[in-house]
């Protein structure tokens, strides 16, 4: 490869400047073939992954929704961080939850010293193993108050309010809105410029994703133009794309869709919660979408199997109901 245009500052960049992309992430189960691409510059790469995709994969939904499906990332087991402990204590302590029920907690001492405490069935030692493991990987070096070593009064007193607390556990939560949209437009931006024509690269469509994507400021993305609207943990069967195409199960379906002679993209992640943004409006690229009464491509991702599928002209995916009797 010689010089390329960078899908996501749209600038020239020397080949030497090239990396690696996963426009779908991996953390949702984006495979490294179809939808990866190598038209991103490192300083684009890392802004993204730093920005975007990181604050995306550890959203406490994506992380919930990804353990259901029995998603693994690079590899890992997922562990979903479940909010924050509310209990008639200062400390502040986070909750997390591993497969088969076990819990980390997570807490800040009065005296500044961070330590856990671990809630499982201590009869299942695959579950003791997983905990261990996650421990060593995510909390390296944090002791651990309620095992069998010698502990402080003030470390007896925390693991004993812990225990306290049972299984009746009041947490506090959180879902980032800003999150989903800056990953829905990163999805909308790379998918469109590995489909469309390479005009669209630096057409005023890109142009505007990568305003919103690169802004940082709150503030300014919401001043942006860019049209759409995410539906971050909400479940909608009527929606529109709900009705057309179902790919099943926890499934994402992903899609570019001609609506008028617009440019959409549409993220239906789990199979359940529809999320659009507007990719061009100029109306110069809907021709290049493939079918007749519905142009568009789209590509389903299964997050467990972690194999993506397409791009697929959406006409083939569309659930033909029977006309009434």
């Amino acid at each position: 490869m010689g010089e390329f245009t960078c899908f996501y500052c749209g600038s020239l960049k020397d080949a030497s400047e090239s990396s690696d992309e996963h426009i779908v992430p991996s953390c949702i189960g984006g495979s490294r073939n179809v939808t990866l691409t190598d038209r991103v510059c490192k300083k684009c790469n890392s802004f993204m992954g730093d920005n975007v995709g990181l604050p995306f994969c550890r959203d406490w939904f994506i992380e919930s929704a990804r353990m259901l499906a029995g998603v693994a990332h690079r590899g890992k087991r997922p562990t979903t961080f479940m909010g924050e402990l509310i209990w008639d204590r200062p400390e502040k302590t986070g909750v997390f939850l591993l497969e088969g029920g076990a819990y980390i907690f997570v807490i800040d001492g009065r005296d500044g010293v961070r330590r856990l405490a671990v809630g499982l069935d201590h009869t299942k030692p695959e579950m003791m193993d997983l905990v261990r493991r996650v421990i060593r990987r995510k909390f390296p070096g944090l002791p651990i108050i309620n095992d069998a070593s010698l502990h402080s009064a003030y470390e007896l007193e925390l693991a004993n309010a812990v225990i306290a607390e049972g299984a009746s556990l009041r947490i506090k939560n959180q879902i980032s809105v800003v999150a989903w949209h800056r990953e829905i437009a990163k999805m909308a931006l790379g998918l469109a410029c590995l489909t469309l024509d390479a005009t669209y690269v630096s057409s005023p469509g890109a142009a505007l994703l990568r305003e919103f994507l690169h802004e940082n400021d709150s503030r300014k993305r919401e001043r942006s133009l860019l049209r759409g609207q995410a539906g971050v943990g909400q479940e909608d069967s009527a929606s529109p794309l709900t009705q057309l195409v179902r790919p099943g199960g926890d499934e994402h379906l992903l899609a570019l869709i001609s609506v008028g002679d617009k440019v959409a993209f549409s993220a239906l992640l789990f199979g359940r919660y529809e999320n659009t943004v507007e990719v061009d409006a100029t109306g110069i690229f809907h021709h290049l979408l493939p079918g007749t009464a519905i142009k568009g491509v789209c590509w389903i991702v299964d997050p467990e199997a972690k194999t993506t599928n397409g791009p697929l002209p959406i006409e083939e995916r569309i659930v033909r109901r029977p006309a009434p009797a």
